[in-house]
């Protein structure tokens, strides 16, 4: 399984979050899915982390997690290397 996440401005420069996880099924079908959209603010890569740190426990899946990919983001980048 692997997540992927980007952050982004709306014209009104409202800040947001998505978050995408994929995975591949026994049958060997890609699946993906919009799992997290939430409202962001200038947050730090540890404050990214821990919201999408909070999302892979909620989800209970750290045991398959297999990658993050992201933008080039400075802040994204941070949280992606925990």
């Amino acid at each position: 399984m692997g997540l992927s996440m980007d952050g982004w401005s709306a014209k009104t420069t409202q800040k947001y979050m998505g978050v995408l996880l994929s995975w591949i099924t026994p049958d060997l079908q890609m699946r993906t899915a919009a799992v997290a959209h939430y409202k962001d603010t200038d947050s730090s890569g540890e404050e990214i982390w821990e919201t999408v740190d909070g999302y892979v426990r909620k989800w209970g899946i750290g045991d398959v997690l297999q990658g993050i990919t992201t933008d080039n983001a400075r802040p994204i980048r941070l949280a992606s290397r925990r």
